[in-house]
């Protein structure tokens, strides 16, 4: 998959300890969540107009 090569680079400098780690993955995780949330909600916009057409 693109997404986990695209990742990596992201989460290689959160290697130094523990909680750094687990940090850059929630920052990582909330990230993704909120695009996709946003594609949704566009997805869902996009829907509703062209249906009132």
């Amino acid at each position: 998959m693109v997404a986990s090569g695209s990742l990596s680079p992201e989460i290689k400098p959160f290697r130094r300890s523990r909680n750094s780690l687990e940090s850059g993955w929630g920052e990582v995780l909330q990230q993704h969540l909120k695009n996709v949330f946003l594609f949704y909600r566009v997805l869902c916009n996009e829907l509703t107009r062209s249906s009132y057409r």
